[in-house]
Formats: C-alpha cells, structure tokens, sequence
C-alpha cells in the first residue's frame, strides 16, 4: 500500500492539449541533458499539475511507455520539490532511451529547480 502523499493523483495530470499548449507556450522553459521542463503559474488553482510529453522520435511503443513510467515515478517520489499552483510539462529528448534511472532523475530535477530560479515572482 502507498501512502497518500506518494501517490501521483489523477488532478495533478495535465489532461488536455489546451492545458500542454498553454504551459509550453506561455511558461518559462529550461533544458536539460534527456529532458526539457516547461513550468507556468497558475493562481486559481492550489494543486501542483504534471504533463509527460515523449515522441516517437524517443523509440517504439515499449521504450515510450519505460520512459513515461520512469518520468511518471520520478515525479511520484519527488513530489515536494516541484511547487503547488504550479503547472509543470516534461518533454523527453531523444536520448532519454539511453539513460539511466539515477541519471534521468538528477536531470529532471535539477532541470526543474533551474527553470524555478529562472522563473519571476509574482
């Protein structure tokens, strides 16, 4: 059994394209070594929210799906570094197939916490 403050409930996923669209468009962006991190504030809502974005370009159907889990886990253990109120989408780089699971980890998070800093204040 988890507990509830490890799970990766379905109101913080990201769901539709308007919400990925606004956030890719209209947030601040930091790149990383496999990934690359889009963060927007949101003000209405407490809830932190997490989109996964990997293309085909990253492999087949299989090493999509690894990469979206181990993203998705990433996320689910580290829950208290990425900001409530905040909207958060993660794009997986072509090389992410390659990575290890210690190493996509430190780069996710640090990606995260550069484009935080990055961000302006409200």
């Amino acid at each position: 059994m988890t507990r509830d403050d490890e799970r990766y409930p379905s109101r913080e996923h990201l769901r539709s394209k308007r919400e990925f669209d606004l956030v890719r468009q209209a947030g601040m962006v930091a790149t990383g070594r496999f990934v690359v991190v889009s963060i927007l504030q949101n003000p209405d809502e407490c809830v932190r929210r997490v989109g996964f974005i990997v293309s085909k370009r990253t492999g087949n159907a299989v090493c999509r799906n690894r990469t979206r889990r181990r993203l998705r886990e990433i996320y689910r253990k580290n829950r208290q570094v990425f900001t409530p109120a905040m909207w958060t989408v993660v794009i997986a780089r072509r090389m992410v197939a390659k990575a290890s699971y210690r190493d996509l980890e430190q780069d996710l998070l640090n990606t995260f916490i550069d484009v935080k800093r990055n961000f302006p204040c409200p």
